[in-house]
């Protein structure tokens, strides 16, 4: 098999002739990591630890500063900081091992009531992006699963208008978060449609992401997300399937009882399956969602990575695939991008454990 249908193999809740295995960690990383095994670039790096997936992005047609996940920063403010698109303002934050960029100023936190949303300039994704290199950079990478991994949907409404506020809205005031919401998803759906039309059936998966837990449970209530978010979601998930692209969900820390939902939607695979996070019991999962759901991820990154000697990684490496890769429906990789306190030692052995113990049949 190659890389592409492996992947799909699998998603399809078949088993292929091994596990898929995927890649996500910090660029500290992946240039330490490029120079550990003798890699000249980051291609011949997945070449070397046999990745199945490849990513493609459309090209801005504005002037960048880098982004914050598929958020064009346009505007240089000094000292590290940037605003974006939406007038929403980032700031990079330097460490030990690295740098990243989160979230500073949100332009809606004092907005109380919707008067204050109208004549207010929403961008434009055809304005921001050029999608014309999407099919020839697909096709470029053909035997592997092509994925889009950008889109942020009530996530992004926190950048906007601030957790605390966001959150006070959806219990007092639902109507201003779901209009922020609308017109995310608004752009959002614009975007998608415009990158599934100009790739023409050769994008596979389109990743979503959007935090709904914490570690010891949900964000925010389930009830409330169900009411007045899930409908808007659900929407642009049904636009882009319509071009046959199976959507992976990202969600980080404990989200069991969001599944059903996220099934109902039409989510293929569920990412990253925090298994530090309350109730994500990975056993438990495969066995009452793994018929209707594919898991990305579950290796730990919190304790076994970070922490853990080759030995022990292998292990955590093991045990995930012996819970979740039965009858296909699991892609190997670890939980959240790799961070740069995690050994290089690790990391290899962690994709060397998966091509060792993930070809089937599992024993």
């Amino acid at each position: 098999m190659n890389s592409k249908q492996r992947v799909m193999t699998s998603v399809s809740h078949t088993e292929p002739d091994r596990v898929p295995l995927a890649y996500a960690a910090t660029p500290e990383v992946t240039k330490r990591l490029e120079e550990f095994l003798g890699a000249t670039d980051e291609e011949e790096l997945l070449l070397a630890l046999r990745i199945d997936f490849r990513q493609v992005q459309p090209v801005p047609k504005l002037h960048t500063y880098g982004d914050f996940f598929g958020d064009p920063l346009i505007e240089d403010l000094g000292g590290g900081r940037f605003r974006d698109i939406w007038g929403a303002t980032f700031k990079r934050v330097n460490y030990d091992l690295g740098s990243y960029v989160e979230i500073e100023g949100n332009p809606l936190a004092n907005v109380h009531d919707l008067a204050q949303l109208e004549g207010r300039a929403w961008p434009n994704a055809r304005d921001v992006w050029d999608f014309r290199n999407i099919k020839s950079d697909a096709l470029e990478r053909g035997d592997y699963a092509i994925v889009y991994d950008g889109a942020v949907l009530f996530q992004f409404c926190q950048a906007l208008m601030g957790i605390e506020p966001l959150l006070t809205d959806l219990h007092e005031s639902p109507k201003i978060a779901q209009a922020v919401l609308q017109k995310v998803a608004s752009y959002w759906t614009d975007f998608g449609v415009s990158l599934l039309e100009a790739a023409d059936g050769t994008i596979d998966f389109f990743v979503i992401n959007d935090d709904y837990g914490t570690q010891q449970g949900p964000l925010f209530n389930p009830a409330i997300w169900r009411t007045y978010i899930k409908p808007i979601i659900q929407k642009v998930i049904e636009a882009y399937k319509r071009f046959g692209v199976k959507i992976i969900f990202h969600s980080c820390g404990s989200v069991r009882l969001f599944i059903p939902d996220l099934i109902e939607m039409g989510i293929d695979v569920l990412d990253p399956v925090q298994v530090s996070a309350k109730d994500m019991v990975p056993r438990r999962l495969k066995e009452e969602f793994g018929s209707r759901l594919c898991f990305r991820g579950a290796v730990d990154t919190q304790r076994v990575l970070p922490r853990g000697s080759p030995n022990e990684v292998k292990e955590e490496v093991r045990t995930r695939i012996r819970e979740l890769a039965p009858g296909g429906g699991y892609i190997a990789t670890a939980v959240h991008n790799i961070q740069p306190d995690v050994p290089l030692q690790n990391i290899v052995a962690m994709y060397e454990a998966a091509r060792e113990h993930g070809r089937y049949p599992i024993s």
